[in-house]
């Protein structure tokens, strides 16, 4: 695989960061978290929504 090579940076220039192995896995930490989040708050819509249901049942 080549590795693309950006010229140096100007004096007051400042280089685009390069994304991290460490920025890459807090992502997709704060990806799973909100998705479990997410998750977590449909299930209990879900779950109170079955509840409404069994005592319009009664």
């Amino acid at each position: 695989m080549v590795e693309a090579r950006s010229a140096p940076a100007a004096e007051g220039e400042e280089r685009a960061m390069k994304p991290t192995t460490q920025h890459l896995l807090s992502t997709l930490a704060l990806s799973a978290v909100f998705a479990l989040g997410l998750f977590a708050l449909d299930f209990a819509g879900a779950d109170s929504k079955a509840d409404e249901a069994a005592s319009a049942e009664r």
